[in-house]
């Protein structure tokens, strides 16, 4: 009976911290920004040679997109099936900064190979929680078009009510928002990671939402001082080249390591909040 009171009572909340972990993630990421380019490597071969394919395959079939023509669909079919490996390197190598991320962040080490390893085998469980958290929103999008098809026609409508849909089932889905990490960082199946994230997340979701809400804005932010970086030197003759293509390769590194870092952060403060501090942070601090 005592437990069951216990229980009742409200406990009180710990903060989140958000301005902390911002500050963390903006540490973590300029001391750690050549580990981060390594594990964004792949990526960028990935997208290298897709780009020398498309090249190719365009180049060979000029007349493909041409009105009044039948395109040529095995073309189509053989440049889309080449985006999927490179969304398999994407995720190995977001799953592989969350990961390095997460150790930093611990204060332990975190070889870089290991991690991109780590992170590459994680691959399908991280997968199947897109594909099931992506089912809700196709199940929505196919039921809602065929009954605007039949029942309305106004356009603006349309749009309003497939708009206020995906915004519900996002809502919905908000609480899985740390999922991938809780499968990655935490090693547990895509299930298992559902169920960890919503109990995460559980009472820290407008904490949560504005977090994301402040990673967006100093991303863009960030993002945009690289653009006037590239504007600036773009008109010195050779300075400027060299900034111009080291500015479009350190994109995908600067995404891939604050989106990366914040999340594993944010996955990490509140599973310090919910179940304590770990052994091996604490074993850490001996060291």
């Amino acid at each position: 009976m005592t437990t069951q009171v216990e229980n009742a009572l409200p406990t009180p909340r710990e903060p989140l911290g958000v301005g902390s972990i911002i500050s963390d993630a903006l540490g973590i990421a300029s001391r750690n920004i050549l580990p981060f380019v390594v594990l964004t490597i792949p990526v960028l071969i990935a997208y290298g040679v897709y780009t020398l394919f498309m090249i190719r395959a365009l180049g060979a079939q000029a007349t493909m997109f041409t009105p009044g023509q039948v395109p040529d669909f095995s073309v189509l079919a053989s440049i889309y099936l080449w985006q999927i490996p490179i969304y398999l390197v994407w995720i190995a190598c977001f799953n592989a900064i969350s990961l390095y991320a997460d150790g930093k962040w611990n204060m332990r080490r975190q070889p870089i190979f290991s991690s991109l390893l780590a992170g590459t085998v994680r691959v399908p469980h991280v997968l199947a929680i897109w594909i099931m958290l992506a089912i809700p929103m196709i199940v929505f999008l196919t039921v809602v078009t065929s009954l605007l098809l039949h029942f309305v026609n106004v356009l603006w409508l349309d749009e309003a009510l497939i708009w206020l849909g995906m915004i519900v089932i996002s809502v919905l889905l908000f609480p899985f928002i740390l999922a991938g990490q809780a499968c990655v960082i935490g090693k547990t199946g895509p299930i298992t990671a559902l169920r960890q994230s919503a109990q995460l997340t559980q009472r820290y979701r407008w904490p949560l939402f504005g977090l994301l809400l402040l990673m967006m804005l100093v991303g863009i932010l960030l993002m945009l001082g690289l653009m006037i970086e590239l504007v600036i030197f773009r008109f010195i003759p050779i300075l400027g080249a060299i900034v111009s293509v080291v500015t479009v390769l350190l994109l995908p590194t600067f995404f891939f390591a604050w989106y990366g870092t914040i999340l594993a952060i944010a996955y990490g403060r509140l599973n310090l909040i919910k179940n304590g501090v770990p052994q091996t942070k604490i074993a850490n601090v001996f060291d």
